[in-house]
């Protein structure tokens, strides 16, 4: 029996990130995680306020599942503005 080594797929982490926007609906988002693990590509990004998790086969581009959640309300950027002017 013989395996598949090749670490070489069709599916780059660039295009990867590109069909996660995509899929999320999204144009642009910090990325915090992109590790290719068993042919898939895993994401984690945040935009708008939402945290998002997807797989992207990376053999064919498609993609398996994607989830989100709201960000901590801590993390905004209007929620740390707010809270300097209160110490101020």
């Amino acid at each position: 029996m013989t395996f598949n080594t090749s670490t070489s797929f069709a599916i780059t982490s660039e295009a990867a990130r590109l069909l996660a926007l995509h899929e999320a609906g999204q144009e642009c988002a910090e990325f915090d995680r992109v590790e290719l693990i068993d042919g898939l590509w895993e994401l984690e990004f945040k935009a708008d306020e939402l945290s998002y998790s997807c797989y992207v086969d990376a053999e064919t581009g498609f993609v398996p599942g994607i989830t989100f959640s709201p960000v901590p309300v801590e993390t905004y950027p209007a929620y740390a503005l707010a809270e300097g002017e209160r110490a101020a």
